[in-house]
């Protein structure tokens, strides 16, 4: 039975009618029903922030090289002065980190760049003092 074309737009509107409602339908369920997000009680939480941290990405990024130790330091420094009191304990560095080729057994890096004298876990003992 060939359709004709009056009967293909009665039945084109039936289908945009049907469609229509079955999406202001689940649209107006989905207003109705929103499950509650919940987070995990801890010291971010109860502060109403989430963990803080410093990156030296814009630095990295800048000038496309790794960060200096010394550069690490200053940030380190700078972070404790000026942002710890607001919440900021940890420096991150973010990348660039190809110059690196020392890794501990498990095959984690050592430090930041080769040139470094000072390995992650004496940087971390320094900015858990200091930040």
């Amino acid at each position: 039975m060939k359709m004709n074309t009056w009967g293909k737009r009665v039945r084109y509107n039936q289908l945009r009618n049907v469609f229509t409602s079955v999406t202001l339908l689940s649209t107006a369920l989905s207003m109705l029903y929103t499950p509650q997000a919940h987070a995990r009680d801890s010291v971010f939480t109860q502060k109403a922030t989430g963990p803080l941290a410093w990156s030296t990405y814009e630095y990295q990024y800048a000038n496309n090289t790794y960060m200096p130790e010394d550069r690490w330091k200053k940030n380190i420094d700078w972070l404790a002065d000026n942002f710890k009191s607001y919440g900021y304990d940890t420096a991150i560095s973010d990348g660039w980190v190809e110059g690196s080729t020392k890794v501990n057994a498990n095959g984690y890096i050592l430090s930041h760049n080769d040139s470094w004298t000072h390995d992650w876990k004496y940087w971390g003992i320094i900015s858990q003092a200091k930040v």
